[in-house]
């Protein structure tokens, strides 16, 4: 008997050396303290709630992942609305119609040091700011198969993606063969920052997207800018000319911190300059500054300051935490709403979370 435990107990400890594993989950509740809406008559203003906000897949409330040297695997689980078909209101489920729903199923694996393989939920992108970590140049995240060589600062990473359960290359009977997404990434880090190459090429071919990108940290300063080219030939079998850039610029410091970044895009330079013109130049910048025992910020964001209704987004607020609990209160003003866009919606949004 002895002898069994001992083989039992040397197996766990090997089992426990040849890989981790890994369980995490996150309790997090949105609300509301006031919202008032000028854009209703009537029943524009509301007060005290509390809930989960569904819309957040890329945040699992439960994630489960394991590892080992040379490969691991990850799966979330996210709360989510169950699928009511075409009348929401039959539907009689429990929980008001909340279910869990999967998203990020991973697997990666090395058969040597400098080669990778990564299958299922795939992304990759531009240089991306870390206010909201939602905005950047360039981006695909979806599922497919990903093959990544990487050594001595080089990265190269060659990926077919394409919608869930799809098939990246089909062709119907008598019909013109049809391919998903293709992207080639390239990066290589040194002492004088990182520059990176990002090419997506798209439906057959004729959506492509091709942008080449620097980044550095300088102290307490980071900048990153990224330059691209857009070439959509999907419209009318025309194709349609685009091009844009986009800047970032981080300071952190003790208690300080400051963020900015802006991106201008024009989708179509054939109406440059006439009525409809798509160019637009987004920005969005926060500052906070740590407190005991909370933290204050201002945060700002418009998605076109070129448009002629100024639509945006203002917030000013605390963050804190009360041992693992964390807790954020601001108010939050939404211009630019109504009809002719001279409304304003000003709420008081909350939310509370606790990850273990």
């Amino acid at each position: 008997m002895k002898k069994i435990v001992g083989i039992l107990a040397a197996a766990a400890v090997l089992a426990t050396s040849v890989f981790a594993a890994d369980v995490s989950a996150k309790v997090k509740l949105d609300g509301k303290l006031l919202n008032v809406d000028t854009t209703k008559e009537k029943d524009g203003v509301s007060a005290v709630s509390i809930g989960h906000n569904t819309d957040e897949s890329w945040n699992p409330v439960l994630n489960m992942a394991v590892s080992g040297d040379n490969y691991g695997a990850s799966v979330g689980f996210y709360i989510g609305k169950w699928d009511y078909g075409e009348d929401p209101s039959k539907w009689q489920g429990w929980n008001h119609g909340y279910g869990v729903g999967l998203k990020e199923w991973k697997i990666w694996f090395k058969p040597i040091d400098v080669l990778k393989f990564d299958v299922g939920r795939i992304d990759q992108a531009t240089n991306q700011e870390s206010i909201d970590y939602d905005t950047r140049l360039f981006n695909y995240d979806e599922w497919g198969y990903r093959v990544g060589f990487s050594t001595n600062g080089f990265t190269l990473n060659v990926a077919f993606h394409q919608d869930h359960d799809e098939f990246w290359f089909s062709q119907a009977a008598n019909g013109d063969a049809i391919t998903k997404g293709l992207n080639v990434f390239a990066s290589y880090g040194a002492d004088f920052g990182t520059i990176l190459a990002f090419v997506d090429f798209n439906d057959t071919f004729r959506d492509i997207k091709a942008a080449a990108g620097y980044n550095n940290q300088f102290g307490d300063i980071r900048l990153f800018a990224d330059a691209g080219i857009a070439l959509d030939g999907t419209k009318d079998q025309k194709s349609v000319f685009g091009a844009g850039f986009d800047v970032g610029f981080k300071y952190a410091k003790d208690a300080l911190y400051f963020e900015a970044y802006a991106r201008w895009f024009e989708n179509n330079f054939e109406v440059l300059g006439k009525e409809g013109d798509p160019m637009y130049l987004y920005f969005k910048a926060k500052f906070s500054y740590k407190l005991d025992p909370c933290t204050l910020f201002v945060y700002f964001k418009d998605e076109n300051l070129m448009a002629k209704k100024f639509a945006s987004t203002i917030k000013a607020g605390a963050t804190g935490s009360v041992g693992a609990c964390n807790w954020e209160c601001y108010a939050q003003i939404d211009t630019g709403k109504g009809a002719n866009g001279d409304k304003i919606n000003f709420a008081i949004p909350v939310s509370f979370s606790v990850a273990f």
